[in-house]
C-alpha cells in the first residue's frame, strides 16, 4: 500500500482508528448520546458509504497484509469511544 511504499526499510508505521470494539453498553450509550448532542462530530468525520468499522484484529490484519512486519497492537479504552492502535515496522 501507499504507507509501505513511502516508508524506508526499518521505518515505523503507527495507525489508530476509532472503534466500538470492546465497548460496554454504558460506553455505547454515552457515545451515542455524545453524537446526538453534538452532531457536528459526525459532520467533521463522515464515514464513506459502505465503509465498515475495523476491530483491533482486523486493523492488525490490514497492516500485515500490506507487508509490514513486527505488528504490535492493542485496544485503547476511553470513556465514550475505544481506539484500535497498531505499531508496525517495515522489513529491512
Amino acid at each position: 500500500t501507499e504507507a509501505y511504499r513511502l516508508l524506508r526499510s526499518g521505518g515505523v508505521l503507527i495507525v489508530a482508528d476509532a472503534t466500538g470494539d470492546g465497548m460496554s453498553i454504558a460506553q455505547a450509550l454515552g457515545s451515542i448520546g455524545h453524537m446526538v448532542l453534538r452532531p457536528s462530530v459526525l459532520r467533521a468525520f463522515p464515514r464513506a458509504q459502505g465503509q465498515q468499522e475495523l476491530t483491533q484484529a482486523s486493523l492488525e490484519a490490514v497492516v500485515r497484509s500490506a507487508g509490514f512486519g513486527f505488528v504490535w497492537g492493542r485496544l485503547l479504552r476511553g470513556r465514550t469511544m475505544n481506539c484500535a492502535f497498531v505499531r508496525a515496522v517495515r522489513p529491512e
